[in-house]
């Protein structure tokens, strides 16, 4: 969120229509995409979402990538402000199919999920060895790993900026089983539960990286 798009390096800039963010226009048309921004400068610029006047239905933001057949990654740094939002990080394919779907728990500061075709699947600290680290306060990152060609993913999550741990330590197959492609939208934030104190969450690092290309 560095970049000339967001603005100048300490101003407030909108998100949507910046570098292909962009918002369905049923949520737009009713003013929800002015519950997001870009704020802060140098290393601290971020996109911050107040969700107590976010939509209640649906993760925004929302971001279009193409990728190429293979291995592809994508992840990005949250930090909320309170255990009441539920921070996601998803993908689809062009068709809307959920590729996957992983979310920090409301009400729990360890708790992760990974939701698979006909199941949720919940990580602890039992699994992860991370502790709280999805406390407010803290930042804290989740990143997915499509296997576009087995159409398989592993999840891996991080406290701060150290290393990444493994989630699920065999790979499982896409959300949705039609999904497909390999061009995406990429589905970060979070569903607003209820109206909670300090009900903030942050967003910074966004990546998608092609880790191999398949012939």
């Amino acid at each position: 969120f560095g970049g000339s798009a967001f603005g100048g390096p300490s101003s407030k800039s909108p998100l949507f229509g910046r570098d292909g963010w962009y918002e369905n226009t049923r949520y737009a048309r009713r003013g929800w995409d002015r519950s997001l921004s870009v704020v802060g400068s140098g290393p601290d610029r971020r996109a911050v979402c107040d969700i107590n006047s976010t939509c209640p239905s649906d993760v925004l933001p929302m971001h279009a990538v193409q990728v190429s057949p293979g291995v592809v990654s994508v992840e990005t740094e949250f930090r909320r402000g309170a255990l009441g939002n539920q921070p996601t990080l998803s993908v689809s394919d062009i068709n809307g199919k959920s590729i996957v779907v992983v979310y920090a728990w409301p009400g729990r500061g360890d708790l992760v999920a990974i939701d698979i075709p006909d199941e949720r699947v919940n990580f602890g600290d039992a699994d992860h060895g991370l502790g709280d680290f999805t406390t407010p306060g803290k930042w804290f990152g989740l990143k997915a790993v499509m296997d576009t060609v087995k159409r398989t993913i592993a999840v891996h999550v991080r406290r701060g900026r150290g290393g990444w741990v493994p989630l699920n330590r065999q790979p499982v197959p896409y959300f949705d089983p039609e999904a497909r492609g390999t061009r995406w939208f990429l589905r970060l934030g979070t569903y607003k539960h209820k109206t909670v104190e300090n009900n903030v969450l942050e967003m910074d690092n966004v990546a998608v990286r092609q880790l191999s290309r398949s012939r």
